[in-house]
């Protein structure tokens, strides 16, 4: 795509079977669905400020470069993106949004870049084989769901600037044994935690609130350090049958 190019129309790569790569440079700024489930792609290179709602949804992409132009990835952008493996840049993405890269299960890792604000609900949902996940302080908004169902999720390091765990953001990570819980945390939603490895829970003395079955059958549980003034409408830690 050239460097006089500023605008791709809806459907512009449409049923491009043979298409295998494609760059989309900083100059293109206006961007339609350009993209359909028929197109083939597998690598692509996007330097457009903005990746719109569901632009790549259900392609076959596997592998993709965001430039340092990069600053929004919007809902849906690489949803049932099934086949990537890895993105590799987006250094200076400031949000992604809502179900970004829902059931993209195959990805190992994932970059936060270096001055990510928020991640919104189900962005990394049903991500099955990612291991670890490191938040930089910029951080401030973690959504519902965001890792919901990432059973290899085993460490998790959070951004001091967190403020609520909101509900199910955890749920059914398996093996998820080490995590912080930051210092400027004030809630932790329903089922947050649910069915994961944690084996402690040291929380701060700013926790408030912790919602029900936030913990339930966290069964490695063995440690805890709760706040007797935590407000909470059930029980938080029901069928946690480890020894604490």
């Amino acid at each position: 795509i050239g460097p006089d190019v500023t605008t791709l129309g809806n459907y512009a790569f449409s049923q491009c079977k043979s298409l295998k790569k494609v760059i989309i440079p900083k100059n293109v700024v206006n961007l339609g669905k350009v993209f359909t489930d028929g197109t083939t792609i597998s690598e692509l290179e996007f330097s457009s400020p903005v990746v719109g709602n569901s632009m790549f949804k259900g392609i076959s992409l596997t592998k993709v470069t965001l430039g340092d132009e990069v600053e929004s990835i919007g809902e849906s952008a690489f949803h049932d993106c099934k086949f990537l493996l890895e993105v590799i840049g987006g250094n200076n993405v400031k949000t992604i949004g809502n179900k970004a890269f829902y059931n993209c299960w195959k990805m190992t890792s994932i970059n936060l870049g270096n001055v990510l604000e928020s991640i919104g609900n189900e962005a990394f949902y049903d991500y099955r084989v990612l291991s670890s996940v490191q938040m930089l302080a910029t951080v401030t908004s973690l959504g519902e769901k965001a890792f919901y169902s990432c059973e290899k999720l085993a460490s998790v390091t959070m951004s001091d600037k967190i403020e609520e765990i909101k509900s199910q953001t955890f749920y059914e990570c398996l093996v998820l044994n080490e995590f912080n819980f930051p210092a400027s945390l004030t809630s932790i939603g329903e089922y947050a935690f649910y069915k994961s490895g944690l084996v402690s829970a040291i929380f701060p003395e700013t926790l408030t609130g912790i919602g029900a079955n936030a913990f339930n059958s966290c069964s490695s549980m063995q440690e805890m350090e709760v706040n007797s003034t935590i407000l909470s409408t059930d029980d938080p830690f029901y069928g946690c049958t480890g020894t604490l």
